[in-house]
């Protein structure tokens, strides 16, 4: 004897079912862009971070160690982060990769290889040593700056500029390892896969049990049904963890190659000459209108005495 279900029975659930599916997809969109979020803004921290290098450090060819031993720990770190989001320790294809990028010699992987903590931030805290020296180093070569305790609270507070984008980058890289190790609750997954499962057999029973039902009209919707609740599902799955090699997850390669890239040129082709006195075929707005042509500024020394020059003396009256 066969039992016969109404549609309209078997279709109680099925509004409930697409809230739970689209309340899970909600949750994975959300996961989806912030950790395009901190992806970004690791690759945003390192421009920054090659920015600061650039401008503390002492320029001159004899100098590009100088810079680059300071930044390469910040793209290693990087590289170390999103290579152990695949399944926890690196390979040593991965380390191979990184040598080859010129990111970390053959000793400094040996020691991040034996070191038990969060390696990427081993690596930043190498970035903040070489660049708390490079400051260091400008102060001693640039004849322009006065070694005196004014000197020293200076470099202090251009080194904690480079700490605070050193521990922002930190925090970029907590932010996408910690959300990765909580994802959306397992039991509300299974919940999920078990209302999935029995409506989409509710269904089918009660479509193949409907008395002068057509067929070319059930399968149809079923399949179509069946297809968008399991892919809604399935791409809240894919969503929730974007890296790996899924359609919708990043190119940690282009963003890993575009860090690298965008570092060396600032650091190889972003001089040029000063821009202090008038430059060739460019005016100035600022002064439109006064009637007189740009002249360069006056030296320093030049210029302060001609300030004390144009000062009004005083007139001996108290105001």
């Amino acid at each position: 004897m066969r039992v016969q279900l109404e549609r309209s029975t078997a279709h109680v659930g099925l509004p409930l079912l697409f809230f739970f599916i689209v309340f899970y997809n909600n949750n994975s969109y959300q996961r989806f862009y912030t950790l395009y979020g901190h992806t970004v803004g690791m690759g945003g921290k390192t421009m920054e971070w090659t920015a600061l290098v650039k401008a503390h450090s002492p320029s001159g060819a004899e100098h590009m160690w100088t810079q680059w031993n300071a930044v390469r720990p910040m793209l290693a770190a990087m590289n170390i982060l999103y290579y152990s989001l695949f399944g926890g320790d690196m390979d040593d294809t991965e380390w191979t990769k990184i040598i080859d990028r010129n990111l970390l010699t053959v000793e400094e992987v040996r020691t991040m290889k034996s070191y038990k903590g969060f390696k990427p931030f081993l690596a930043v805290n190498w970035a903040l040593e070489e660049a708390r020296a490079a400051v260091k180093e400008k102060s001693l070569v640039d004849e322009s700056l006065k070694h005196d305790l004014g000197q020293g609270m200076r470099d202090e507070l251009i080194i904690s500029q480079f700490q605070q984008i050193a521990f922002e980058f930190r925090g970029h890289c907590g932010g996408i390892v910690n959300l990765l190790k909580q994802p959306v609750p397992f039991p509300y997954f299974h919940l999920l896969s078990f209302m999935l499962l029995v409506q989409l057999l509710l269904m089918a029973y009660s479509m193949a049990c409907e008395a002068g039902g057509n067929p070319y009209f059930n399968i149809p919707v079923l399949l179509i049904t069946s297809a968008v609740l399991i892919g809604m599902r399935s791409l809240a799955v894919q969503l929730s963890n974007p890296f790996g090699k899924d359609s919708v997850d990043f190119e940690i390669e282009s963003f890993m190659k575009g860090a690298l890239d965008n570092s060396v040129a600032f650091l190889r082709d972003s001089h040029r000459t000063s821009a202090r006195h008038p430059a060739k075929g460019i005016k100035n707005p600022l002064l439109v209108g006064v009637g007189s042509p740009a002249r360069p500024p006056p030296p320093q020394g030049q210029r302060r005495n001609n300030r004390l020059a144009d000062e009004p003396q005083d007139s001996g009256y108290d105001i």
